[in-house]
């Protein structure tokens, strides 16, 4: 991400009015925190994790939580999604997933209602497979931040999301299942799948 986007200009802890919960966002302490905020406000919380929210965040929040997705949803769940996407090695598969997306959180993992996603057309155009991801991630933080805003300025509205049906629904990639030896497979078949698109594209310009 550096390499594509550069460092940003500050860091979060300059913001006076950020409170930093700790890694852990089911602690007892964050479940106070959050049951007097409700208590107060109609919550709408915005989230880029790699943890699943125990259910109470959906009680005190009405299940008003947005969460950004560095794959197009419904076709690549859970973590390490672009990576284990190209482990695969299909083409099509993984440019079908390749991008970002914002949803409602649910009980399930990436299965609540779809607010938005976008899809990079060509993925194959990137030199690695960490940059195809660097990308995705990017354009995970501009649709969160980017509906946060719009929700912001436009408070009289409602933003609904749409469910997608169970049978649309990609697997559900686990971390742990994510080790050193996927990480290296991931970046052979990119570069292969890579490969066969550049080859695919010469050939189709010289029919034409």
């Amino acid at each position: 991400m550096m390499t594509l986007y550069g460092i940003p200009s500050y860091p979060a802890e300059v913001i006076p009015h950020v409170h930093y919960s700790g890694p852990n966002l089911n602690h007892a302490d964050m479940e106070v925190f959050i049951a007097n905020l409700a208590k107060k406000y109609d919550l709408t919380v915005y989230i880029f994790l790699d943890q699943i929210l125990k259910p109470w965040w959906i009680e005190y929040t009405d299940g008003n939580i947005i969460n950004a997705h560095s794959a197009v949803l419904p076709y690549a769940r859970g973590m390490y999604a672009i990576e284990n996407m190209a482990v695969k090695g299909n083409e099509k598969d993984f440019q079908r997933a390749t991008g970002a997306s914002i949803h409602y959180v649910d009980n399930g993992i990436d299965t609540g209602p779809i607010i938005r996603a976008v899809r990079i057309k060509e993925p194959f155009r990137y030199e690695s497979i960490w940059e195809v991801k660097a990308t995705c991630y990017q354009l995970a933080f501009e649709l969160l931040v980017n509906q946060a805003r719009v929700e912001f300025e436009n408070p009289d509205l409602q933003y609904v999301g749409i469910k997608c049906d169970v049978s649309s629904l990609g697997e559900n990639f686990l971390s742990k299942n994510f080790d050193e030896d996927k990480k290296k497979i991931a970046q052979e078949q990119f570069l292969s799948m890579k490969k066969s698109q550049m080859s695919f594209k010469k050939a189709w310009e010289a029919r034409t």
